[in-house]
C-alpha cells in the first residue's frame, strides 16, 4: 500500500511530544493540529506507530472528506463511498460520530444516518449487509463534522484505545490516563538515566510508564488485537517482524525505582499493575509511607508526582498541604528534578519554589499546570 495520511489523537499540550515520537520512529512528514498530529507514512510504519507511540490515544486513517449542509447530504455522501472495497459481508462495524457544527446538533442521529447509508449500500448491491457490533467490531468508523460543516470519514487503525496497554487491570479513584502519564515523563526529558521516584503512586501508572521508557519497552506490546489487522493490506508475517524488531530493543534498566503511597490498597494495586506490565526492572522498591515522612535514598534523581487537587479526591487544608510538599522538596530532595501536576493553581503558588518551566496540560476535563522545580 502506498503512503497515506493518518491522524494520531492525543491530549491538549502533548502535540509536540507526539510529533517527536513520530520523528523518533522515522516518520517526519508531520503536521501539528489541535489535540492531534497528522502524518504520512507506509502501512508498515502505521503498524510501528500503533506499537510504539506512548502519547497517542488512537490513530485514524481518513478515507473521504466532503461538505455537507443537511442530513441528506451526509447520508448520500456516505452511501457513495465504496465500502465494499474495505469491509467484507461477514465482518462487523460500528460508528463513532463527532459533531462540532451548529447545523447538526445531534451526533447520535448523524451516527445512525451513517450506519444506515453503509447498510443500504451493501443491501442494494449484495442483498445482505455486514452486522453492527458496538463492543468488538472489525472496523471502527469515525464520522467527524467540523464547525465549517466539513465532514471526514475515517477508519480507526488502533481498535481499542492505545492507552489500554494491557497492564492496568485495576485502578484507584482519580487514576491518571496512561498516555498522559507517558507524556509527563517524556516532557521531563528523563530517559532512565537517574533514579526515579513516585511518592504518591496511586495505581502506579506514572511508575509503569516511566519504567517502560527506561527499559525501552514498546508501550503496547501486550496487546493482541488491532484495527489495522482487518485491513486488506495487513500481512501477519510483516506484523510479527515489526513487533519482534521493537522488542529486540528492550533493555534491563539498571536504575532504582521508588514508589510509595499512604494507602495500603493503592500500593497493592500499583504492585499488581507493575507485575502485569512484565517489565525487566530489577531494582523496584515499594513502600507504604506518608509523603511527609519520606526521605531520599539517592543523591540525585527525578520525582514525578500527581498529588490530590481537591477535585475528585478531597483535600483538607490544601494551602498547607502544598506548602508542606514544597518544604519536603527543599529539605530532603536536594539534587533532584521534581515535576508536579495539579489543577489547583492557587495551592501551587504555596509550594514556595521557583518554577523552571510550566506546561499546560489536561487531566480529563481538568486544566492543569505541570511544573518543574530544580532543587539545589
Amino acid at each position: 500500500m502506498e503512503n497515506r495520511k493518518y491522524i494520531a489523537k492525543t491530549f491538549a499540550g502533548l502535540e509536540q511530544v507526539l510529533e517527536q515520537e513520530l520523528n523518533a520512529i522515522g516518520i517526519y512528514d508531520c503536521e501539528i493540529l489541535k489535540r492531534s498530529v497528522a502524518f504520512e507514512c507506509s502501512f508498515e510504519h502505521l503498524i510501528l506507530a500503533n506499537l510504539m507511540l506512548r502519547t497517542a490515544l488512537r490513530v485514524y486513517m481518513p478515507i473521504d472528506t466532503f461538505e455537507v449542509s443537511n442530513e441528506q447530504d451526509v447520508y448520500q455522501n456516505v452511501y457513495n463511498f465504496p465500502w465494499e472495497e474495505w469491509i467484507g459481508l461477514d465482518q462487523t462495524f460500528m460508528i463513532e460520530s463527532i459533531v462540532n457544527s451548529v447545523t447538526f446538533r445531534n451526533s447520535h442521529f448523524i451516527g445512525l444516518k451513517t450506519k444506515d447509508a453503509i447498510a443500504d449500500r451493501f443491501q442494494k448491491r449484495f442483498k445482505r449487509r455486514p452486522n453492527v457490533d458496538i463492543k468488538n467490531p472489525d472496523f471502527r468508523i469515525q464520522i467527524h463534522i467540523s464547525s465549517l460543516n466539513k465532514c471526514t470519514l475515517s477508519f480507526d487503525t488502533s481498535g481499542e484505545a492505545l492507552y489500554k496497554r494491557g497492564y492496568k487491570n485495576r485502578q484507584t479513584e482519580a487514576s491518571i490516563n496512561e498516555c498522559l502519564a507517558a507524556g509527563m515523563v517524556l516532557l521531563s526529558g528523563w530517559e532512565g538515566n537517574s533514579d526515579f521516584y513516585d511518592p504518591m503512586c496511586g495505581s502506579g501508572t506514572i511508575l509503569v510508564e516511566a519504567a517502560m521508557i527506561a527499559s525501552k519497552t514498546p508501550p503496547n506490546r501486550l496487546r493482541k488485537n488491532w484495527g489495522f489487522m482487518k485491513f486488506k493490506a495487513y500481512d501477519q508475517e510483516v506484523f510479527l517482524k515489526i513487533k519482534a524488531m521493537t522488542e529486540s530493543q528492550m533493555i534491563s534498566s539498571p536504575i532504582n525505582f521508588y514508589a510509595s503511597d499512604n494507602q495500603s490498597a493503592a500500593l497493592d494495586i500499583a504492585k499488581m499493575n507493575f507485575f502485569d506490565a512484565k517489565l525487566d526492572i530489577p531494582f523496584i522498591h515499594f513502600s507504604k509511607d506518608n509523603f511527609f515522612s519520606i526521605n531520599s535514598e539517592s543523591t540525585s534523581g527525578i520525582m514525578i508526582i500527581n498529588p490530590p487537587y481537591n477535585e475528585r479526591l478531597e483535600l483538607q487544608q490544601e494551602d498547607l498541604f502544598y506548602k508542606d510538599m514544597g518544604d519536603v522538596f527543599k529539605n530532603r530532595f536536594k539534587g533532584f528534578d521534581i515535576w508536579l501536576i495539579s489543577s489547583n493553581k492557587p495551592a501551587l503558588r504555596k509550594i514556595g519554589l521557583k518554577t523552571e518551566i510550566r506546561y499546560q496540560l489536561m487531566n480529563g476535563s481538568l486544566p492543569c499546570e505541570y511544573c518543574h522545580y530544580k532543587i539545589f
